[in-house]
């Protein structure tokens, strides 16, 4: 299995489906705009040819992988912070000295079994907010990712009321994921959003 997802859900399925991570979207954010190219240019990119830099983010900065020279991938759980000598996790988040050797150790390992295995990727945009990244989705986005042209599958994940008796699933490749969100104000409950995207998984593709 490559999923390869705009968010979290990503590493989230990966652990649903007990396997190792297989390529370096995991515990990411990635703008509609960059995740757009990536599907559309996916075959023609060089994974190899990338840039690693810390982004500052409220709180500790964190890691930043360029892919490229044009895709950005924000590792939000990847702290460059002095609090510990040592490198530390706590559940998902890491916290180093040196986060940038940690991510670039990371980052080649997952690249490396991707260029291994050779599966298409199944690509999951999910529709939460990321203000922080200028990342405020729409209905019309989620149309553009739905009619995108690519041979690779697709997968919505959205919250928005316009896909919840939808019609168009299936169209162009893509399957939609509702789930309802009755407290938008609030961190979502992404281990449950991950586990609606491994049931569908499960049933169609796997």
């Amino acid at each position: 299995m490559n999923v390869i997802s705009n968010s979290c859900i990503g590493a989230q399925l990966y652990k649903l489906f007990n396997m190792e991570f297989n390529n370096p979207f995991m515990w990411n954010v990635i703008t509609y705009d960059d995740f757009k190219k990536l599907i559309i240019k996916y075959d023609e990119i060089d994974f190899g040819n990338n840039n690693i830099s810390l982004y500052n983010y409220p709180g500790d900065p964190i890691s930043m992988v360029t892919f490229d020279n044009n895709i950005k991938l924000y590792y939000i759980h990847y702290h460059q912070t002095n609090k510990y000598s040592e490198t530390k996790k706590i559940d998902i988040d890491v916290y180093s000295n040196d986060i940038l050797s940690y991510t670039t150790d990371k980052v080649t390992n997952r690249i490396e079994r991707m260029k291994k295995y050779k599966e298409d990727p199944i690509f999951i945009f999910e529709t939460r907010p990321r203000p922080r990244f200028n990342a405020n989705y729409n209905v019309n986005d989620v149309l553009d990712f739905i009619n995108l042209q690519t041979r690779y599958k697709k997968i919505v994940v959205t919250s928005f009321d316009y896909f919840k008796n939808s019609n168009i699933e299936k169209q162009n490749n893509c399957s939609i994921v509702y789930y309802n969100d009755p407290h938008p104000e609030l961190a979502p409950d992404v281990k449950s959003m991950s586990k609606l995207v491994y049931d569908k998984l499960y049933n169609e593709f796997v």
